[in-house]
């Protein structure tokens, strides 16, 4: 199993986050676009596997009328280009940098304009060369589940995406939707969804989330206790603070003078928490024979 970290493409810090024990991040071109082809490059300069998401739900918080399935919070501020547009911009700049990155996921945006443009938008990702680094993204409300196996099947990356659980909706058959693609040897993402709940009963492939930053910067971090990860505040769990300190080698670390460096190393705790829930996922779906190719 892989976790990815989403949210890195905003901090400017890598060299210190990372420190070579976390591999994985996750990180939005909507982010990415505005800081020019350099941001890129820094983060693979200290990461080994790099998701580039399209940024559609940041896009479609910034759009009318728009029903998303994942759910989002519309924004005041409209985006002034269209769907078109937007991945125009997208194509260019993944042409730009496709050496800085493992893999991409399409501008899954199909309750918007129609699943059979984001289909034509895959041919263009073909002739472009890119399909082989494409991460396609299944949605029940546009995508069938017999389409959804013919997708899997005529995958040319072999790495398909599908909805995080919501509590706005019934749960996706997530068992179902992973097996059909493991049987066939596509590796499945599923976004924003790594409770204990669900990593513990659904083999999947990989994850991303961005909890990793919560509440560094109000005197807390996270931790990775007995399958699940916990938020530990330096100002109330005592038990868990001296064992997170005997990780960095003094309580005092925890509570640097410069309140940048505090923050820095609680992200580092809160990454560290991440590596083992990795790992320990990784061992518990292995002993229950299912190995991702």
């Amino acid at each position: 199993m892989r976790i990815y970290l989403a949210g890195v493409e905003q901090h400017d810090s890598n060299d210190n986050l990372f420190k070579d024990e976390f591999t994985n991040v996750f990180a939005s071109y909507y982010y990415l676009r505005s800081k020019g082809d350099q941001r890129i490059k820094e983060i693979k300069a200290h990461t080994k596997s790099i998701i580039v998401d399209s940024g559609a739900h940041s896009f479609f918080a910034e759009t009318d009328n728009v029903n998303l399935a994942a759910g989002v919070h519309k924004k005041v501020k409209k985006t002034e280009i269209s769907p078109d547009q937007y991945f125009e911009q997208y194509l260019a700049w993944l042409s730009r940098n496709r050496d800085y990155f493992e893999y991409f996921v399409e501008l899954d945006i199909g309750e918007l304009v129609g699943q059979e443009k984001v289909r034509h938008w895959r041919n263009v990702l073909k002739a472009e060369g890119l399909l082989p680094k494409c991460i396609t993204v299944y949605h029940p409300a546009v995508v069938t589940y017999e389409e959804y196996l013919k997708e899997l099947d005529e995958s040319v990356s072999r790495y398909i995406a599908i909805e995080g659980d919501r509590r706005s909706r019934a749960r996706l058959p997530y068992m179902e939707l992973i097996k059909s693609a493991y049987d066939r040897k596509v590796k499945v993402h599923v976004f924003a969804m790594i409770k204990k709940n669900a990593l513990g009963t659904y083999p999947i492939y990989s994850a991303d989330s961005s909890s990793w930053k919560a509440g560094a910067q109000y005197g807390a971090c996270l931790c990775f206790v007995k399958g699940e990860l916990k938020s530990v505040r330096f100002n109330t769990d005592k038990k868990n603070v001296f064992k997170l300190a005997g990780q960095l080698g003094g309580v005092e670390k925890l509570f640097h003078e410069t309140l940048a460096v505090q923050r820095e190393l609680r992200y580092g705790l809160s990454i560290h928490a991440y590596k083992e829930m990795e790992d320990y996922y990784t061992e518990l779906w292995t002993k229950r024979g299912i190995v991702w190719n």
